[in-house]
């Protein structure tokens, strides 16, 4: 089960767990975003080179 259904919940141990998930997803969106604006794959011309490669950041 989920660690906050379980009778012995610590309530401020899961605020602080949800917090820190919130500020890393929070960051790696933005390392994402600046990737994503850097476009540095395209570079590597991955369609020519690797046919089965999609020129797309998954």
């Amino acid at each position: 089960p989920f660690y906050q259904q379980q009778a012995s919940c610590n309530e401020s141990l899961l605020k602080l767990a949800k917090l820190g998930f919130n500020l890393l997803q929070s960051l790696h969106k933005k390392e994402l975003s600046q990737v994503y604006k850097c476009r540095w794959w395209k570079s590597f011309d991955v369609p020519t080179n690797l046919a089965y490669a999609r020129n797309r950041l998954v």
